[in-house]
């Protein structure tokens, strides 16, 4: 990345966060904060590794200012499916301890069902396969999420058309689409305490990738 800008002196602001990046990774973390924070308008993966370094320094309040400008819907669980790639598993954890420091949530929008409203796998099985789920999520987008009796699933929204496989494993309900890299990702489904039926809210799933208030239709 020296070479880079080396040789570009006047790059892209993009590349600045990929530096910033690389700095962090290697654990130069008073280094990498100068084109983390010169890319962080113009650059995600610059934000995100700002909040990291912020954390690593002890710079909690900070952090936590950058944590709150990403996408509500951005949590731990998410990093943790997008960076299995990873060869090295410290540098993983290096990254994923950095967010919670940071105060990113396990799950999106801060979502923590209770243990009692859980359903287990066989409960989770029957709400789904050959089920059709309708609902909205936090943001107020409507969805329909079809699941056959093989686990083939269909989810339509006014933003998306997403298709893919379901299974549930243990007490989780696991998806896996072209979204995210083709990566499995897992999540839980609750009662909804008060939830009703006419408000397509009786349940809710929350995963790595969304949050999910929803009833079956059949």
């Amino acid at each position: 990345m020296e070479t880079v800008l080396r040789l570009n002196p006047k790059p892209p602001l993009g590349v600045y966060g990929y530096y910033g990046a690389v700095l962090f990774i290697n654990r130069q973390y008073e280094k990498a904060i100068e084109p983390l924070e010169k890319a962080r308008a113009a650059s995600n993966i610059a934000k995100e590794h700002l909040a990291m370094t912020y954390a690593q320094l002890g710079r909690l309040d900070d952090a936590k200012v950058v944590i709150d400008s990403m996408w509500p819907d951005t949590s731990l669980s998410f990093y943790r499916v997008l960076y299995m790639h990873y060869k090295r598993e410290e540098d993983r954890v290096q990254l994923l301890d950095a967010l919670r420091k940071a105060g990113l949530p396990e799950w999106p929008f801060g979502y923590e069902g209770l243990v009692k409203d859980r359903l287990d796998g066989n409960s989770i099985r029957r709400l789904t396969l050959g089920r059709t789920w309708v609902g909205q999520n936090p943001a107020g987008i409507k969805f329909i999420q079809e699941i056959g009796e093989d686990g083939k699933f269909a989810y339509r929204s006014n933003q998306s058309f997403i298709t893919g496989q379901a299974s549930v494993k243990g007490d989780m309900l696991c998806l896996k689409s072209e979204y995210l890299m083709g990566r499995e990702r897992c999540g839980y489904v609750y009662r909804t305490p008060g939830g009703m039926r006419a408000e397509k809210n009786e349940f809710v799933y929350v995963g790595a990738t969304a949050l999910m208030f929803f009833s079956p239709e059949r």
